[in-house]
């Protein structure tokens, strides 16, 4: 059935084709189709059997991660066994830090594979733990150290570098005020009561995941604290880089969430956000790497829930290779839920399966655990690491298609050409007959079977065609002798006579057709060239006539014609002629002439002019009569036609227009009555414009909000009274209960009799009501910001008083006020004494908190609202006291360095007193303008120099110069 409609097609198909070049290309598909199969064939069964391959491949390194897995992660909870046993039977006593430094340093001398730390916590927040350093974060790669809090927290975490014995040595580093009580880890151990894994977490802020098992210890009965065993996964993904199984393959481990554990690309398990403020964890969909990725995506893809994959699986697919922009991560400022922290997967690329695409096979494999870790393995092997040798195959396949082909296309050459030289010999034989029917054909001998009979055929075909070219010649005679008999009789009929063939030419006339038309038949005269020749002429005209009107025409079309309108000019004379037209057909109704036939009609024409011209006096004396009538009416009509185009453009103006165009009229009686609304009402209320016209005054007043009522009647009795511009915007609530802001813009008149008419306009500007509340909200935020960042950059972010920039524009402000007031402006400088002695002794922490009190001890001393109390820089403060001469800046100094003393801060470092003191220098003028405050400030400094030099703790007073 394909056959023969292929053959079909061929048949129909309007295009010469030799045959040489036919069996030619014939037998080049055949060869070139079969190489290519064949080829294709051994392609696939290569790739299948790749396929199976990384199969089994995938499902050993699959089973190799998760064996290593189950040991690498068992030894973390066999050490935290082993301890909360010793501490459970009391071998071991976990007030004792000197003995649980030991036992932690044994163990990992033991366990050098995992843990990497062992910790204990006590419930008041003591802390010690021994950590092997194996990234180099803190100390020397490989080394170890001591992580101790000693004393209820928060408190100072002391880190101390351990010799090759496991003895302290130096005091690394420390952290203030830390509490392990808020480390989530130990607050998983206490809400779950029992053996676990921690949530993942990072080390130091670092990038680097730490996984933390750990448990509750108790005593009879009574909680003792928290065992913390700790391990890096930087460990796991070294093991899953050292994995030999592909060139280009990876294995890495995700959580159920999506997120990264560990992988053979060693990437990090946290990145930075976007602020670079907050460590998040990584999810596989934003990995750098393209392959982890890629598989991350295609595994979203088939399973929306990661959780849903509870037993091995295995897919494959294809895709290209290609980069594009992963969407940021999230600001410090939005909520840190790294769950909802995902990539918009439409600004990924897909994986598209194209043709030759390289293919990966993935495995998926489920790891879980007793200690509630519930994690997934993925190891991918891309094909392209197996399709070498295949390639070269198929490259060398190619080539001897190639090879194939062309020797195909010379023996074709040959083969088609003893075979289409016979066929060409007898086309020209045939051609030479059709041109001289001579019988004299010369075609060469053939072996081929076909072609002897189709030259037998030809010569029998030719004898028979001259033995018809015979008979021919003798119907001929009779024809002519017909044609004879037929002249005859048509030249004797009274009436023009024309014959055209079949393509409009003129082929014959009779006698009373010569003298209708005073001539013979023109040479070549075709159905558009008869008007010239003949002057042919639309009646009572100058006109030549339509050469589309002619019935010829019509004939020629297969239709019988009649027209009274052709008129002839002869020597000055009309001639009228009535023409008919008639087609011929032959036996399978094909037209091969027309028959026209014309008489001459002038004597008709004269007589129908005359009765013609009585019956033109008859209707002119009718139409005079009845035009006046004709003119009232057609004006009348166009007066109703332009108020109807009015009355339509007005509605298409008024429908055009985004708001709703009204007329409406107060009545004498009261009540507001709408005579005409557009159809935006339709939209704003929500109701049909016959609806509302019919109660337009309930509508109106039932929608409206109750706030606004009374100010909208207000606002149209006051345009009433005055006739000025009625405007105004209220709220109303439609049916579906839509809250709504309208604004109407209207002018009113007042008609004859004494109602006022109001047109206008009512638009819908709830958008902008919305957009203007939302921008003076926004201007409320923006103004509180500005004051809080105001704020900000006039305090000193420790001791909350103002800082040195602000002091300096405030003395700049107050020095020239005084200038214009002509008052006093004191500054006292003061200077904390022996203050990093005290750091040394008390650690920067405490410093801090003794800056923080003398701070607020100044704030108190210093009562009035104009002076202001600065951190000058350091462990200097000072003071600007505004209208206050030397005697009152003296008294508020010697104040002040009393109340620093009463506060009893200890300072053993001292030379001085064993409580901290301040040392003061005073400074007073009247400012002019030709002084500058850098003066002040200079002449305190000096005096506080001074004082520093006598003793300390004391005041100097400066003269100003």
């Amino acid at each position: 059935m394909f056959l023969n409609y292929l053959k079909q097609k061929l048949t129909n198909l309007n295009i010469n084709i030799r045959l040489r070049t036919l069996l030619t290309v014939l037998f080049v598909v055949q060869v070139t189709g079969v190489v290519s199969l064949v080829s294709y064939l051994y392609y696939r069964s290569q790739r299948q059997t790749i396929e199976q391959t990384a199969h089994q491949l995938t499902e050993e390194v699959a089973t190799q991660v998760s064996t290593h897995l189950n040991h690498y992660l068992t030894l973390p909870h066999q050490v935290l066994a082993l301890n909360k046993a010793a501490i459970e039977t009391g071998e071991v006593d976990p007030a004792n830090h000197t003995q649980l430094e030991r036992q932690f340093w044994q163990q990992l001398q033991i366990f050098t594979l995992s843990p990497s730390a062992i910790s204990f916590s006590s419930p008041e927040g003591e802390f010690i733990d021994i950590v092997q350093d194996k990234n180099g974060i803190m100390i020397s790669k490989g080394q170890y150290f001591l992580g101790e809090l000693k004393g209820t927290a928060p408190g100072n975490r002391n880190y101390y570098l351990l010799d090759e014995s496991g003895n302290r040595t130096t005091l690394i580093k420390y952290f203030p005020n830390w509490d392990v009580r808020k480390r989530p880890w130990y607050q998983e151990a206490v809400k779950l009561n029992k053996q676990t894994w921690a949530t993942i977490y990072p080390i130091a802020g670092l990038p680097l995941a730490s996984l933390a098992a750990v448990t509750p210890v108790y005593s009879q009965g009574e909680f003792q604290g928290v065992l913390c065993s700790e391990m890096l996964l930087s460990d796991i993904s070294l093991f899953l880089a050292e994995l030999d199984f592909s060139a280009n393959g990876q294995a890495f481990i995700i959580d159920r969430l999506g997120n990264i554990v560990a992988t053979s690309t060693q990437e990090q398990p946290f990145v930075e956000n976007i602020d670079g403020e907050v460590l998040i964890r990584l999810e596989a969909t934003q990995s750098k790497d393209w392959l982890t990725r890629t598989v991350a995506q295609k595994l979203e893809q088939k399973w929306n829930n990661l959780s849903s994959i509870q037993e091995q699986k295995f897919i494959a697919f294809q895709t290209r290779q290609n980069y594009h922009k992963i969407n940021h991560l999230p600001r410090s400022k939005t909520p840190p839920k790294i769950q909802e922290i995902k990539l918009n997967k439409s600004s990924l690329f897909s994986i598209r399966p194209r043709l030759f695409s390289p293919k990966y096979f993935v495995r998926v494999v489920p790891y879980q655990d007793e200690y509630g870790l519930d994690w997934l393995i993925a190891v991918v092997i891309p094909e392209t690491d197996y399709m070498g040798e295949i390639n070269a195959i198929i490259y060398r396949t190619i080539a001897g298609a190639g090879l194939a082909l062309i020797c195909s296309i010379f023996i074709c050459i040959f083969v088609t050409k003893l075979m289409t030289n016979p066929i060409l010999n007898l086309r020209d034989a045939m051609d030479k007959f059709s041109r001289s029917l001579q019988l004299d054909i010369n075609i060469p001998l053939t072996p081929v079977l076909e072609v002897k009979q189709l030259k037998t055929s030809f010569l029998e075909m030719a004898n028979q065609l001259n033995l018809s070219f015979d008979e021919a010649q003798e119907l001929n005679k009779q024809l002519a002798e017909s044609e004879r008999n037929t002249a005859d009789f048509l030249n004797a009929v009274p009436v023009g006579v024309g014959i055209h063939n079949s393509v409009g030419k003129l082929i014959y006339l009779n006698q009373e057709a010569k003298r209708l038309l005073g001539d013979d038949i023109v040479p070549h005269t075709t159905e558009a060239e008869l008007i010239p020749a003949y002057q042919i002429y639309i009646a009572d005209t100058d006109k030549p006539y339509p050469s589309e009107e002619l019935p010829v025409l019509y004939a020629l079309r297969g239709e019988p014609a009649i027209r009274d309108n052709i008129m002839l000019k002869r020597n000055g004379v009309n001639i009228y002629l009535e023409v008919r037209s008639t087609p011929i057909f032959n036996s399978e109704q094909e037209i091969t002439h027309a028959l026209v036939v014309f008489q001459d009609i002038t004597l008709r024409r004269e007589a129908e002019k005359v009765l013609i011209n009585y019956n033109q006096e008859l209707e002119d004396e009718i139409e005079k009569r009845t035009q006046k009538l004709q003119q009232e009416i057609e004006e009348r009509h166009k007066i109703e036609a332009d108020l109807r185009a009015n009355q339509e453009r007005f509605n298409s103006l008024c429908d055009a227009i985004p708001g709703v165009i009204f007329s409406c009229v107060l009545k004498k009686e009261g009540g507001l009555n709408f005579e005409f609304v557009s159809r935006e009402i339709e939209k704003i209320y929500e109701v049909k414009v016959a609806d509302f016209l019919e109660n337009s005054d309930d509508y109106l007043w039932a929608y409206i909000s109750p706030e606004d009522a009374i100010g909208y009647e207000q606002a149209l009795m006051k345009s009433a009274e005055t006739l000025e511009k009625f405007s105004y915007e209220w709220r109303m609530t439609t049916p579906s209960g839509q809250q709504k802001w309208l604004q109407v813009n209207s002018q009113p008149q007042r008609r004859e009799n004494g109602e006022i008419c109001w047109s206008g306009i009512i638009l819908d500007i709830s958008d902008r009501k919305r957009i203007e509340i939302a921008l003076r909200q926004r201007e409320i935020e923006l103004r509180q910001v500005n004051q809080q960042l105001k704020q900000l950059s006039r305090t000193d972010p420790l001791t909350q008083i103002a800082n040195r920039g602000y002091f300096e524009t405030y003395l700049q402000q107050e020095w020239q006020r005084s200038i214009r007031e002509k008052y006093p402006l004191s500054v006292i400088l003061l200077d904390v004494d022996y203050f990093k002695r005290y750091n040394d002794t008390y650690g920067h922490p405490a410093g801090d908190y003794c800056l923080k009190q003398i701070a607020q001890s100044l704030k108190k001393s210093v009562q009035r609202p104009a002076d202001l109390v600065a951190r000058y820089g350091g462990e200097e403060f000072v003071i600007i006291l505004v209208n206050t001469d030397e005697k009152g800046a003296v008294h508020l100094a010697e104040k002040i360095r009393r109340e620093i003393q009463n506060l009893n801060i200890p300072h053993q470092a001292s030379e001085v007193s064993d409580r901290v003191t301040v040392s003061i220098g005073i400074s007073t003028t009247i400012p002019t303008s030709e002084t500058q405050p850098d003066r002040l400030i200079k002449q305190a400094d000096e005096a506080l120099y001074s004082a520093k030099q006598q003793g300390r703790d004391r005041y100097i007073l400066a003269e100003f110069v």
